[in-house]
């Protein structure tokens, strides 16, 4: 809350959000009405760069589960996204030396992208965990925004590892799901559902 008792709302680079009206498109919805039932204006996810509401990209999230019944929205629409949807932190990431200084580049530096979140990187002996955590109050379809953090993460360590790459454990923040088969399918490792934290656990 500020002063004047209205919630403080951060700002997120489109990024990630910029596949939304294709998604859309490909389940089946009309992009124009979904975007106009939370007064969303389209024309601001033609640039990847542009600034926006974190609350209203939250809305937006939530109506587009409405909209298109699809209870994983949020991991189709990360699952379209990578290191190169971040911006500059994205860029530090790709011209990082190895990976371990690009995941500390990530974390240090993902407020470039996301200013109503924080990653966090914790390198044991044996295994590594990257994880997210939503700080905005007030978010809509968190969720859905865990789901695409989750997969965000995921395709950053195969663009840094390669195609081999295997997570050890998928942590993810929602309830486990009635079929939880995509994302089995996608992310190929052991998931926990109703987990504490947003994060991808990997060998060190």
């Amino acid at each position: 809350m500020n002063a004047t008792g209205a919630l403080r709302d951060s700002t997120v680079r489109v990024g990630p959000l910029f596949n939304i009206p294709a998604l859309l498109f490909k389940l089946g919805c009309d992009p124009g009405h979904v975007f106009e039932r939370v007064g969303f204006n389209i024309e601001e996810l033609a640039d990847t760069d542009h600034r926006i509401s974190y609350l209203a990209a939250s809305r937006l999230l939530a109506e587009c589960v409405v909209a298109t019944g699809c209870e994983y929205f949020g991991l189709l629409l990360g699952q379209m996204a990578g290191p190169s949807y971040l911006g500059v932190a994205g860029f530090l990431v790709r011209s990082a030396a190895t990976v371990g200084q690009a995941l500390e580049a990530l974390v240090k530096n993902l407020d470039l992208h996301d200013e109503g979140g924080v990653s966090d990187l914790s390198i044991e002996t044996d295994y590594t965990r990257l994880s997210f955590h939503v700080h905005q109050p007030g978010v809509s379809a968190i969720g859905q925004i865990y789901d695409m953090s989750a997969a965000i993460m995921y395709n950053t360590m195969h663009s840094l590892c390669g195609d081999g790459w295997k997570a050890t454990q998928i942590c993810l923040v929602r309830r486990k799901p009635a079929d939880p088969t995509p994302y089995k399918q996608y992310f190929r490792a052991p998931l926990i559902f109703d987990s504490e934290m947003c994060g991808i656990v990997f060998s060190s």
